[in-house]
């Protein structure tokens, strides 16, 4: 049995195709892209028709090619735009009016649990972890084990609301990174978990983070699953992005470009919870929320 399912998120929209194994699932496509549903929408409150616009034309190209696949079922789901925006309602109707098919609204506590479940699904776990998964606006925080949620949060801290917030677009001072820094740090330490549990981190500012500090040039998809990246390397990688302009930040990211304005916010972030955990390193998941929706996708919440 093929299932195809298409994640629209405030900066992207993320197509997996997956075939049943046994009693997982195996990717047999992926394609994202990234028209930013979510640009501006912090600041004005609503979804501008420029962003409207991107996001019809790009959901339009994912679906297509998801329908050439001839899967058994197309699941499309949304996140924090549909929840955030004044115009979500209409929004959300012309995009399915456009598809021809309906679109879910995931809760924030939907999106945490479901994110939470695929990670737990690939990484078996026994003790204790913290699962992050950074969007556009916003960060879904679940700290449990495959048998309780000990802690569930959301932050207003996605890539694209902190950039817009601190004004991290390059060129970038020095003094709006640390007040960057130390409201995403203020935000996670009102959560009180105590306990040396690993850090699990999902979603597109971490696997594009962990593509150019392999320092590939072109992002390989799988390879960065369960990849380990320092406190350190993270610092790094904030301090090049800092100094440099968004064409060289371009550069350096060949297979992103689109998240080369981004991309320091969202290492901002992450550097962050290392710093509120006391952890030298998290673990890369390239297993998001769209695992979740399709693991379990014979549930209501994915129906």
């Amino acid at each position: 049995m093929k299932k195809a399912v298409i994640d629209i998120g405030s900066n992207s929209i993320l197509l997996l195709l997956a075939e049943r194994k046994g009693d997982t699932y195996e990717p047999v496509f992926e394609d994202i892209r990234e028209p930013r549903l979510g640009e501006s929408l912090p600041r004005t409150g609503i979804i501008s028709a420029e962003a409207l616009e991107r996001t019809s034309r790009a959901l339009y190209e994912l679906f297509s090619e998801a329908t050439q696949f001839s899967p058994d079922e197309i699941i499309v789901f949304g996140t924090s735009p549909f929840r955030e925006a004044k115009n979500a309602e209409s929004v959300r109707v012309w995009l399915e009016n456009i598809l021809g098919y309906s679109i879910r609204v995931l809760s924030p506590e939907d999106e945490a649990r479901l994110s939470f479940e695929a990670t737990l699904h690939f990484f078996p776990f026994e003790s204790n972890i913290v699962h992050l998964e950074l969007g556009g606006l916003t960060t879904e925080l679940i700290a449990g084990n495959k048998n309780e949620i000990i802690h569930r949060k959301t932050f207003p801290l996605g890539a694209l609301r902190i950039t817009e917030m601190f004004n991290l677009r390059p060129p970038v001072c020095e003094s709006s990174i640390s007040s960057a820094f130390e409201f995403a740090l203020s935000q996670f330490s009102a959560l009180d978990i105590k306990g040396n549990f690993p850090l699990i981190a999902t979603g597109g500012t971490i696997t594009t983070l962990a593509c150019y500090i392999a320092k590939d040039r072109v992002y390989v998809s799988n390879k960065y699953h369960r990849m380990r990246l320092t406190r350190e390397e993270i610092q790094e990688a904030i301090e090049v992005f800092a100094c440099a302009t968004l064409d060289k930040i371009k550069e350096l990211l060949p297979f992103a470009p689109s998240r080369a304005d981004i991309i320091l916010g969202g290492s901002i972030v992450f550097l962050a919870a290392l710093e509120w955990l006391g952890r030298n390193e998290l673990i890369v998941s390239e297993r998001g929320v769209r695992w979740g929706v399709l693991i379990r996708s014979d549930m209501a919440i994915a129906r």
